[in-house]
Protein backbone atom coordinates (compact mmCIF):
# COMPACT_ATOMS: atom_id res chain seq x y z
CA UNK A 1 0.00 0.00 0.00
CA UNK A 2 1.25 3.47 -0.84
CA UNK A 3 1.60 6.05 1.87
CA UNK A 4 0.90 9.56 0.69
CA UNK A 5 1.50 12.72 2.61
CA UNK A 6 -1.09 15.47 2.88
CA UNK A 7 0.24 17.19 -0.25
CA UNK A 8 0.06 13.96 -2.26
CA UNK A 9 -3.52 13.32 -1.18
CA UNK A 10 -4.51 16.89 -2.04
CA UNK A 11 -2.90 16.60 -5.48
CA UNK A 12 -4.81 13.38 -6.24
CA UNK A 13 -8.10 14.85 -5.01
CA UNK A 14 -7.58 18.05 -7.04
CA UNK A 15 -6.73 16.03 -10.17
CA UNK A 16 -9.83 13.88 -9.81
CA UNK A 17 -12.02 16.94 -9.26
CA UNK A 18 -10.62 18.63 -12.38
CA UNK A 19 -11.19 15.49 -14.47
CA UNK A 20 -14.72 15.18 -13.09
CA UNK A 21 -15.43 18.82 -13.93
CA UNK A 22 -14.16 18.31 -17.48
CA UNK A 23 -16.36 15.24 -17.90
CA UNK A 24 -19.46 17.00 -16.57
CA UNK A 25 -18.93 20.12 -18.64
CA UNK A 26 -17.99 18.10 -21.73
CA UNK A 27 -14.72 19.98 -22.15
CA UNK A 28 -12.23 17.16 -22.47
CA UNK A 29 -9.26 18.40 -24.46
CA UNK A 30 -9.38 17.95 -28.22
CA UNK A 31 -6.62 15.71 -29.50
CA UNK A 32 -5.09 15.35 -32.95
CA UNK A 33 -7.15 13.71 -35.67
CA UNK A 34 -5.96 12.56 -39.10
CA UNK A 35 -7.63 14.06 -42.14
CA UNK A 36 -10.69 12.10 -43.38
CA UNK A 37 -11.19 10.47 -39.96
CA UNK A 38 -13.78 11.04 -37.27
CA UNK A 39 -12.31 11.52 -33.80
CA UNK A 40 -14.26 11.70 -30.57
CA UNK A 41 -14.34 10.63 -26.97
CA UNK A 42 -16.19 7.49 -25.94
CA UNK A 43 -16.52 7.80 -22.20
CA UNK A 44 -13.04 9.16 -21.47
CA UNK A 45 -11.20 7.30 -24.25
CA UNK A 46 -10.07 8.99 -27.47
CA UNK A 47 -11.36 7.10 -30.52
CA UNK A 48 -10.07 7.65 -34.05
CA UNK A 49 -12.45 6.21 -36.64
CA UNK A 50 -10.94 6.01 -40.12
CA UNK A 51 -13.15 3.13 -41.26
CA UNK A 52 -14.50 2.87 -44.81
CA UNK A 53 -12.34 5.80 -45.98
CA UNK A 54 -10.27 4.21 -48.79
CA UNK A 55 -7.00 4.50 -46.87
CA UNK A 56 -4.11 2.46 -48.29
CA UNK A 57 -1.99 2.95 -45.16
CA UNK A 58 -2.50 3.88 -41.53
CA UNK A 59 -2.39 7.68 -41.16
CA UNK A 60 0.35 8.01 -38.54
CA UNK A 61 0.55 11.72 -39.39
CA UNK A 62 -2.02 13.49 -37.25
CA UNK A 63 -2.66 10.46 -35.03
CA UNK A 64 -2.74 11.44 -31.36
CA UNK A 65 -0.30 9.60 -29.09
CA UNK A 66 -3.24 9.26 -26.65
CA UNK A 67 -5.54 7.43 -29.06
CA UNK A 68 -7.21 4.50 -27.29
CA UNK A 69 -9.08 2.92 -30.23
CA UNK A 70 -8.03 3.12 -33.88
CA UNK A 71 -10.66 1.84 -36.31
CA UNK A 72 -9.23 1.18 -39.77
CA UNK A 73 -11.85 -1.41 -40.77
CA UNK A 74 -12.95 -1.61 -44.40
CA UNK A 75 -10.03 0.18 -46.05
CA UNK A 76 -7.36 -0.91 -48.55
CA UNK A 77 -4.38 -1.20 -46.19
CA UNK A 78 -1.82 -3.68 -47.56
CA UNK A 79 1.02 -3.14 -45.09
CA UNK A 80 1.31 -1.78 -41.55
CA UNK A 81 4.14 0.70 -41.12
CA UNK A 82 5.71 0.84 -37.63
CA UNK A 83 3.73 2.78 -35.04
CA UNK A 84 5.43 5.49 -32.98
CA UNK A 85 6.79 4.11 -29.71
CA UNK A 86 5.02 6.69 -27.55
CA UNK A 87 1.49 5.83 -28.74
CA UNK A 88 -0.90 4.50 -26.09
CA UNK A 89 -3.16 2.53 -28.44
CA UNK A 90 -5.17 -0.19 -26.69
CA UNK A 91 -7.44 -1.46 -29.51
CA UNK A 92 -6.52 -1.74 -33.19
CA UNK A 93 -9.22 -2.62 -35.69
CA UNK A 94 -7.90 -3.60 -39.12
CA UNK A 95 -10.65 -5.97 -40.30
CA UNK A 96 -11.55 -6.19 -43.98
CA UNK A 97 -8.37 -4.74 -45.46
CA UNK A 98 -5.78 -6.23 -47.84
CA UNK A 99 -3.13 -7.36 -45.32
CA UNK A 100 -1.08 -10.44 -46.23
CA UNK A 101 1.44 -10.47 -43.35
CA UNK A 102 1.93 -9.24 -39.78
CA UNK A 103 5.53 -8.39 -38.89
CA UNK A 104 7.33 -7.61 -35.62
CA UNK A 105 8.48 -4.20 -36.85
CA UNK A 106 4.91 -3.05 -37.49
CA UNK A 107 3.71 -3.54 -33.92
CA UNK A 108 6.88 -3.11 -31.85
CA UNK A 109 5.84 0.35 -30.61
CA UNK A 110 2.44 -0.80 -29.33
CA UNK A 111 3.32 -1.68 -25.76
CA UNK A 112 -0.21 -0.81 -24.50
CA UNK A 113 -2.10 -2.87 -27.12
CA UNK A 114 -4.72 -5.21 -25.62
CA UNK A 115 -6.94 -6.11 -28.57
CA UNK A 116 -6.54 -6.31 -32.34
CA UNK A 117 -8.89 -7.47 -35.11
CA UNK A 118 -7.40 -8.61 -38.41
CA UNK A 119 -10.39 -10.66 -39.63
CA UNK A 120 -11.36 -10.49 -43.29
CA UNK A 121 -7.79 -9.98 -44.54
CA UNK A 122 -5.59 -12.20 -46.75
CA UNK A 123 -2.96 -12.95 -44.11
CA UNK A 124 -0.64 -15.82 -45.01
CA UNK A 125 2.25 -15.06 -42.64
CA UNK A 126 2.41 -13.90 -39.02
CA UNK A 127 5.82 -13.21 -37.50
CA UNK A 128 5.96 -15.31 -34.28
CA UNK A 129 7.26 -12.23 -32.44
CA UNK A 130 4.76 -9.79 -33.96
CA UNK A 131 3.08 -9.09 -30.62
CA UNK A 132 5.72 -10.10 -28.12
CA UNK A 133 6.65 -7.45 -25.59
CA UNK A 134 10.34 -6.82 -25.18
CA UNK A 135 11.58 -6.60 -21.59
CA UNK A 136 13.35 -3.34 -20.86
Amino acid sequence: MWKLGAVGRLYIIASLLMLGAELVSGTLPELECPEDCDCHYFRINWVTDCSESNFTEIPHEGLSQNVYVLNMNGNNVTDVQPFPEDIKLRRLQLADNLLTKLSRESFAGLSYLLDADFSGNRITHVDPDAFRLVAV
